[in-house]
């Protein structure tokens, strides 16, 4: 999507297939946090609005955080609707294991976007019970924001329940593209929300991710210049304040293992990264196979310019 955020510039394969926007949603969950005063109300500073934004890995550092968040908001971990799971950083699920202890609600990567909703529920003063539903005035709320980033009506677009238990919308590609692209635009045009939103991302992105996926590895190489968040099933968009485009890719069978090469594929063919960002991003472009021997058996490659138009990865022995 180019500048205006409502224009495609460029397009592989079919824009208009849906998925589920999953966590890739969560900046514009975030954004009436910030909107409606609730992150200043508790103090959040750009590191736990970072990690409101984003899947963290469950590390120290990730686990402190939303410990300070609940810490402002006096509430405890139950109050978190989002389950336990094993944290997606390796270490950190080791270094648990090591421990013989269980994983906990504050591991779960959504965790610092459920603190921030808790945020919201408490400034505006509504009732915390079921803040997860779909028609809590919450998720209300949120639906009403993302009114002003996509050009359908949310109401009208199907609703899930996303892993963390929170409701997610079933949109086009096209439509992720269209937000990420505006989010981009109107954080450099200096919308409060916007800004605060992609600032705290782009500055801190160890907190919205981990080492190891994508998304960090991508804000990593853009050193400022290049956003990203990832969702589940093949999900990651992109996008670039300074030159006001955004992107969203979608591996059509919910495979992560294909994300990067096809993102790096369709960047490098579009002219959209640096030498430098090209050049920290190639093992991305064609990641190893390795055999249980240890040794490579082959990799992971993307392809542009197929007859059907799609970018296709495959694996090369």
């Amino acid at each position: 999507m180019d500048r205006s955020g409502a224009e495609h510039v460029h397009v592989y394969g079919e824009p208009g297939a849906g998925a589920f926007f999953r966590s890739a949603l969560k900046p514009f969950q975030a954004l009436p946090v910030v909107e409606d005063g609730a992150a200043e109300a508790f103090g959040f500073s750009a590191e736990h609005l970072a990690l409101a934004c984003g899947s963290h890995g469950g590390r120290p550092e990730h686990l402190e955080r939303v410990r300070e968040m609940l810490a402002a908001l006096g509430v405890a971990e139950d109050a978190l609707h989002c389950g336990p799971h094993t944290p997606y950083d390796d270490e950190a699920a080791m270094a648990i294991a090591c421990d013989h202890r269980r994983p906990g609600r504050l591991h779960n990567n959504c965790s610092g976007k459920h603190v921030a909703m808790l945020s919201l529920v408490a400034h505006r003063g509504w009732d915390p019970d079921g803040y997860w539903r779909f028609d809590h005035p919450l998720q209300r709320r949120i639906r009403a924001s993302l009114a002003g980033w996509i050009d359908s009506e949310p109401d009208e677009l199907r609703w899930e329940t996303d892993g963390c238990g929170v409701p997610t919308p079933f949109l086009p590609l096209r439509e992720m593209a269209v937000a990420y692209a505006r989010l981009a635009c109107r954080a450099a045009g200096g919308d409060g929300g916007a800004s605060a939103v992609v600032s705290a991302m782009m500055k801190h992105p160890e907190l919205t991710s981990s080492p190891g996926r994508e998304a960090l590895a991508v804000m990593g190489a853009g050193a400022g210049r290049l956003l990203a968040k990832e969702g589940a099933e093949g999900i990651l968009c992109v996008a670039a304040p300074d030159a006001g485009w955004g992107l969203a890719v979608k591996v059509e069978d919910g495979s992560r293992r294909a994300v990067g090469p096809a993102l790096v594929a369709v960047l490098g063919d579009l002219n959209l990264l640096t030498d430098d960002e090209r050049r920290a991003l190639a093992p991305l472009a064609e990641p190893p196979l390795v055999g249980t021997t240890g040794e490579k058996v082959g990799s992971i490659r993307g392809m542009t310019g197929t007859v059907d138009g799609r970018v296709t990865v495959e694996d090369v022995s």
